[in-house]
This record gives structure tokens, sequence and C-alpha cells, in this order.
């Protein structure tokens, strides 16, 4: 396999065009950098970098309050994504001081309603406009984002075009990708694009040394339990609770006070917003982040008395000779890990107290997941999170779980539910609840959808007559037409390619049965033939493996077989550029390249490092973004970024 130099040709790429497009803004320069472009715009150009291209300045783009300029500098620059209230606050700001001279870097393409706006204000032909696109972050070795914002259903087309841009500037540098597998029924549409893209720049070239052996695009909506059910790996419940992006987090001032605490510091030194690095040159987090919780704390603690030994070896030491080499070669290693290891404890303790309670919500998902519930069980245990007041976006994820699994919750459960959600954290919530049920999520098992539901559901053309699209395409869906359609087709895709791993007792059972009629268990839940491997479920306590962690083990394993998988996922959401080519094969040391449109979890990545750790696999993952439970989740509820 070709050495992967982790896209380092589009990274600098990206540093060059920005470079470019500063050096050609005359005089001095003050930077304002809307906050989801920060770290990203540190990942590409350091302000090392940005001091020498004469920006004296950077400051993060408020929406809430006044930002104060440096009258001594000369060019005030707008580093931004196109958006409305973005819009609003850089009119708002221009108008303050009109005489200054203004420039707006947009990272991507210019909308209409951001001229409007400025047009509106009278300041149209008052700002010079630069485009920037923003490309591929490397956050670790084998995971790269374009950091997109979190997009509501509706608006899911928006990822397409930095997407296809950046497929296309990969392929160009690195060579053309000959094996394309598209899950989605987006990916005609896709497909359709980077080939109008490749006609006005030009194809893309195969070379020999091209790395990468097969890419699969996966659509996000295919696999909404992911997103829904509570990743038990390290990083995972990082992301989840904390700040965490750009692979940096911020702990907020609970963990820092801890770590003022054990580090002996004053606040000066550790701010409440001040971010650690989180990546895999922190040995201890390199060693835990893909760990399931219950492994973690016992690492931690053999951890702390390794240290605790090497440290006490100095009271051994007598000649000064071997004082001076301890201190060359391990001292400024040990105290690093002493502090990386007081970070992840005080973490995890703050995890500890935040989960209180875990265990029975765990074991809830399980049921259901698995099919055994009772609806009473699980009502009654929403009712008791309300009571205690939880976080009213994890009720709502258990509930949509419980909805997408039942084909829909039993109405008088549901109306139950309704009134006593909305009698705890206020009316004004039924919105919400009307979000939730034309996304699919949340609705009573009789419900009758909306063409809003049918626009929005990947899974929809199923319910269009093929042999009269236009005819369909406008009229209005039928009493119960689209009744529970997307979890049946969900549900089916769960039992078509068994995502719900198999306990011990069903698995001695199911072995036993096909021994008894002579046949080999060819299902893709036998984890593997080492059995120190994990299975790709151990992310949710092998509750439920991954789509596309599956997907790609069965493709590996068994070839691919599209008839099948049409079957299982649907007609419409199954693609392959080269049907005929060979299956992947670690033999041939070449990459294989997993894009996520629409987001990944840390739970999903951990799943696929795992496959490729038991299938020796080098595994490439690049995505639109990282996905944050609760951000994911509201966006569906009609909150977006």
């Amino acid at each position: 396999m070709e050495e992967f130099d982790e896209f380092s040709l589009i990274t600098k790429l990206d540093q060059q065009k920005l470079t470019h497009l500063l050096v050609s803004i005359p005089g001095t320069k003050e930077l304002v950098v809307e906050s989801n472009l920060l770290r990203p715009l540190d990942k590409i150009c350091s302000m090392k970098i940005l001091r020498s291209l004469n920006c004296q300045r950077v400051q993060q783009l408020y929406l809430d309050k006044t930002n104060i300029w440096d009258e001594q500098i000369e060019q005030r620059i707008f580093f931004i994504r196109p958006s409305i209230p973005i819009s609003r606050k850089i009119c708002e700001l221009i108008r303050s001081e009109p005489e200054k001279p203004y420039s707006i870097i947009h990272v991507g393409s210019l909308k209409n309603f951001f001229l409007k706006e400025l047009e509106r204000n009278g300041l149209g032909n008052v700002v010079n406009f630069y485009e920037f696109n923003l490309t591929l972050i490397n956050l670790e070795s084998d995971l790269f984002s374009l950091e997109l914002p979190q997009y509501p259903p509706e608006m899911f087309n928006r990822y397409f075009e930095e997407l296809i841009k950046t497929f296309w500037q990969l392929q160009t540098l690195y060579g053309q990708i000959q094996t394309i597998f598209g899950f989605g029924d987006f990916f005609p549409i896709f497909d359709k694009l980077f080939k109008r893209i490749c006609n006005e720049l030009g194809e893309p070239t195969f070379s020999s040394g091209q790395f990468i052996s097969h890419l699969f695009i996966f659509d996000r909506r295919l696999d909404l339990f992911s997103t829904l059910l509570t990743g038990l790996t390290y990083e995972s419940i990082l992301n989840d609770m904390f700040n965490y992006n750009c692979g940096k987090i911020s702990f907020g001032e609970t963990v820092n006070s801890k770590l003022f605490s054990s580090q002996n510091s004053s606040k000066e030194e550790f701010p409440q917003k001040f971010s650690f690095p989180l990546n895999n040159s922190d040995l201890i987090f390199s060693s835990i982040r893909n760990s399931h919780m219950t492994k973690v704390f016992p690492f931690l603690r053999e951890k702390y008395k390794s240290l605790q030994s090497s440290f006490a070896k100095v009271s051994t030491i007598q000649k000064v000779d071997e004082m001076k080499v301890f201190v060359s070669n391990e001292f400024d290693s040990l105290r690093d890990q002493q502090k990386q290891l007081e970070i992840h404890i005080c973490a995890c303790e703050y995890i500890i107290e935040k989960t209180q309670g875990l265990n029975e919500q765990l074991s809830i998902e399980n049921t259901i997941l698995r099919g055994e519930f009772k609806h009473l069980d699980v009502f009654n245990f929403l009712l008791k999170m309300i009571t205690l007041k939880y976080n009213q976006w994890n009720i709502l994820q258990l509930a949509s779980l419980w909805c997408l699994r039942a084909n829909g919750i039993p109405e008088k459960y549901f109306y139950q539910f309704q009134e006593v959600f909305l009698h705890r954290y206020g009316f004004d919530q039924l919105f919400i609840f009307y979000q939730l049920s034309i996304n699919g999520l949340l609705y009573k098992n009789n419900t009758s959808f909306s063409p809003l539901f049918k626009a929005r559901n990947p899974f929809s053309k199923r319910l269009i007559n093929k042999s009269d699209k236009q005819l369909a395409a406008i009229n209005f869906p039928t009493k119960n037409e689209m009744k529970g359609q997307i979890s049946e087709n969900l549900n089916s895709i769960i039992n078509g390619l068994q995502l719900i791993p198999q306990n011990d007792e069903e698995q001695k059972r199911r072995i036993n049965k096909l021994k008894e009629n002579n046949l080999e268990d060819f299902s893709d839940n036998k984890t593997s033939t080492n059995q120190n491997n994990l299975g790709l479920g151990y992310v949710f306590s092998n509750t439920y493996i991954p789509l596309i962690s599956s997907i790609i083990d069965r493709i590996v394993t068994m070839g691919w077989d599209e008839n099948y998988l049409k079957k299982v996922i649907g007609e419409d959401s199954v693609f392959c550029t080269n049907p005929n080519a060979k299956a992947p094969d670690n033999r041939i040391r070449r990459a294989l390249l997993v894009c996520f449109v629409g987001g990944v979890t840390f739970a999903e990545i951990a799943s696929l490092r795992c496959f490729a750790q038991n299938c020796d696999f080098r595994l490439i993952i690049l995505t639109t973004h990282i996905i944050n439970r609760e951000r994911s989740f509201k966006s569906y509820a009609g909150f977006s970024d």
C-alpha cells in the first residue's frame, strides 16, 4: 500500500488559497471569525502564519453582543459561512462605522439571501467578497471532516456542494477511485452533480499510485438508531457531554475546578473556556478513546499505579549520571502522562456523577431494540424520567427510539406522554412534537403523514407509483398510506442485516440447530475466528451493530450482493459504479474510504476502527461533520446550528 500522507496536499492547497486571499487585501487586517470556523481556521493557518500575512488581530464574531474593533487596523475582514443571523449581524456592524473598508471571506458559495440583506441595508457596493472553499480538516490520521453545520432534514442537499468539490479535488490529486458504493436515495443526484463538475473542471485520471481501492458513500438517514442510542465509548460520551469539536475539548468550570485543585493551579492558568487537544499524541487518550466505558476506569487505575512506581524510581537513584539519564529520557514524558491522566480522571469523575441511573435507561434501550419490551414498561419509564426532570432531549430521544421500533406509539400512551411532557416542560414544546412527527421520529401508530414527511423521508420513493411518478408526486397520500413507513423500513434493515447481536444462549441454540441440519453459520453476527476480537456492536454494549459497519463487513466477507442489499435496504438506496469489481481485499494493502453524508457519531467511528483492526484493513473516514446526539436530534425538532 502507498504511504498515506493524510491528505496533506489538500491541506496545503487550502492554506495556499487562504494565504493568497489575505495577501490580495492590502494593509493591516483584523479578522472576525464565525465561532464554528475558529478551530477549522486554526487547523489551516495558525496564528503565527496569520500574523506573517499582516493579520494583527483575530476575534470571534458575536451574535449577542458588539465586537470591539481596533481603530488602528486598516482592514476589517469577516470570515464566515453565509446565514441569515450572520448577515444581519454583519450589516449591523458595518452600519455602525460605514467609513471603514470591509471585506467578507465566505466559506462556500454566497447565498442570495445574504446579498439581499446587504442590499436592503444599502451596503451592496460597500463590501468586497472573496470565496474560500474549506475542504478537509484533519481530525486524526484516519478521520477527516468538512466541519459543516448540522443542517435540518429539509436542507439535507446542502451537504452536496462542498462534498462534491472535495471528492473532485481528492481524486484529481490522488487519482480516480475505481469502485464506489452508494447507500441512500440521494446517490443518483450526487453522482449527476459530480459528473457535471467533472465536465466543467476536468475528469480525474486513474493513478496506479492511488492508495484507496473502494469508496463507500453513506446516507446518515438510513441509520437513525445509531444517533438515538447512547454511545458507550469514552470518546462518544465526551462528545455528548462536553464542548468537543475539531480535536479540542472544553470541559467547563466543574471539571476545570477539579483540575485546579489537583494541579495546584490558579483559575488564571486554566480559564473556564480553556480547551485541551484530544488526539493520538495524548498517550492516555489514544489508549482509551475507542474503549467501552467499563474498560476505561480500570485502565486509568492501572496507569496511575504504573506512573507512581515510575516516579518512585527517583528515590532509588543514587548516582548523578543515572539521574541525568532519567531526567533527559523519562521525566518529561512521565510528567506529560501525569497531566493527561489527571485530565481524564477528572473527566471520568464528572461522567460518573452525571450518569447516575444510566443503567436503567440502557436496559430500556436494549429491550426496545430487541423487541422484547412492553409498551407499559417503556411508558412508565418515560414518566419517571419526566418526574425526575431529566434532560428533555434525552426523554424525546428514547421516545423516538420506542416509536421507530414499534412502528408508532400506541395512541393512548402517545397522548398521555405528550400531555405529561408538555405540563412539565411547557406547552410551547408542542412545536417540537409537530416537527418530530413530520420528520418521522415521534408519532402515534395510526398516523396519516403529510406530504412534508414524504419529502423528508429517505425511503419515500418506495411509496411512489413507478409507472406514473409525476402523478404520484402531486397526489396527497391517502389515509394510512404512509403509516409507519420509516419504522417499517428501518426495522426491515435491522432484521435483514441482523443488526441486533444475539446473546450467548441464542447463539448456541442457533449453532446447534445449524449443526443438526449440517449447515454452516454464515451470519454477520460471527465476531471473528479470533476470540480476542471485539464484536462491531460493542460500542452499544452489543445491543446494536451500526449499519455501515455491518454493510462493509458483509461486503468484505461475503462479496457484493446487490440484489440482496436492494431487497433489504431499498431498490433506490443501493448503488455501485462497478458491480463486477472484486470485494475489498486486505492483501492488496489499499485503504477503504468511508464517507458519511449528514455526519457520523464517535460510536460508529469506533465500530469501524474495530472492523479495520479485526480484518487488518486500512480505513479512512470522511464526514460532513461529527454528530453530537443532542444537536442532531434538535435539527429534527426544528432547531439548527
